[in-house]
C-alpha cells in the first residue's frame, strides 16, 4: 500500500497498492467517523426540511422531507463498500460483451463494509479534450459510446450507474469507457 493517497474524495481516500500475486490495485478506503458525520448532517438536514415545510406550506407538493429521506437512504448504502462491491459485479455482468465499456475486476474476498479493493486501472478523464485529442482518441466516438451506455443502462438493464461524472470516468485504448465509483447505482425496476 502507498503511503500517499491518489484519489480523495468525502467518504473515502484511494490509494495504490500490489496484491502477493504482484496484480496492481486501487485500494478505496473509507475516512474514519465519516458515518457518524454524515448521520449527524442527515438529522440536520431533516430538521431544516421539516422547517422549510412548516414556513413555506407550499413546498409540501414537492415532498422536500420524502427527498430528504431518500437521500439519507442512499448515501448510508454508498458508506457500506460490499453494496459498491456487488454494484461492479452487476456493471461487470452487464456489459462483459462490450468491448465500449470497462468495469474494473473487484477483489471480494479483500473488500469489506469499509474497504474495497479492485483493479488499478490509468487512462484520461474524459474532460481532459486537449490531452484526449493528443493521445490519439476521438471525442465524438467517446461521446457515442458513452451514450450507447448510458442508454444501455437505462433501458435494457434498468440499473444505471447514478455518479457519472468525469472524476468517476476514464478513458483508455480505443475509446473506451471505463466507469469508476460505483457506490451510487439506481434501479428502474
Amino acid at each position: 500500500l502507498e503511503k500517499k493517497h491518489i484519489a480523495s474524495a468525502s467518504i473515502a481516500q484511494v490509494y495504490s497498492g500490489v496484491l502477493r500475486t504482484g496484480e496492481r490495485v486501487a485500494i478505496k478506503i473509507q475516512r474514519p467517523n465519516i458515518k457518524h458525520k454524515i448521520s449527524i448532517d442527515l438529522i440536520l438536514m431533516r430538521v431544516l426540511a421539516r422547517q422549510v415545510v412548516k414556513t413555506y406550506p407550499g413546498l409540501t407538493s414537492f415532498n422536500l422531507i420524502g427527498f430528504v429521506e431518500d437521500f439519507g437512504e442512499n448515501l448510508m448504502k454508498e458508506l457500506d463498500f460490499n453494496n459498491e462491491a456487488s454494484n461492479m459485479l452487476r456493471f461487470t455482468d452487464m456489459f462483459k460483451d462490450d468491448p465500449t465499456c470497462y468495469i474494473p475486476k473487484v477483489f471480494i474476498k479483500y473488500c469489506r463494509q469499509r474497504l474495497l479493493v479492485m483493479e488499478f486501472i490509468e487512462g484520461l478523464r474524459p474532460d481532459d479534450i486537449d490531452g484526449l485529442k493528443a493521445g490519439g482518441f476521438d471525442p465524438q466516438i467517446i461521446a457515442e459510446n458513452g451514450t450507447h451506455i448510458i442508454l444501455k443502462m437505462i433501458l435494457r438493464h434498468g440499473f444505471f450507474h447514478a455518479d457519472p461524472h468525469p472524476g468517476n470516468i476514464f478513458i483508455r485504448g480505443d475509446n473506451q469507457i471505463v466507469l469508476l465509483d460505483h457506490g451510487m447505482a439506481a434501479s428502474l425496476k
